[in-house]
């Protein structure tokens, strides 16, 4: 299991092209990757973002995010 944190794809150097570690091979069965809207839209303060991955595991992880925030910014 790979949780990867992408929130900064967008930031390369020298031309360098961004390569999500999910998309090598079949690495994508066991990634969940993650991204800021806060980061995209130079908004840190927001704290919101997102992820992708397996069906099973985003599951989960979306109903222990129900039942462990209370409190959220305007955003979100």
């Amino acid at each position: 299991m790979v949780i990867s944190d992408e929130v900064y794809d967008f930031l390369t150097f020298d031309d360098t092209k961004f390569v999500p570690y999910a998309s090598i091979g079949d690495n994508y069965k066991n990634t969940v990757t993650v991204w800021s809207g806060g980061k995209l839209f130079n908004a840190t303060g927001w704290k919101c973002g997102w992820g992708i991955g397996p069906s099973q595991i985003i599951k989960q992880s979306g109903l222990h995010t129900y039942a462990s925030i209370y409190c959220s910014n305007t955003p979100v």
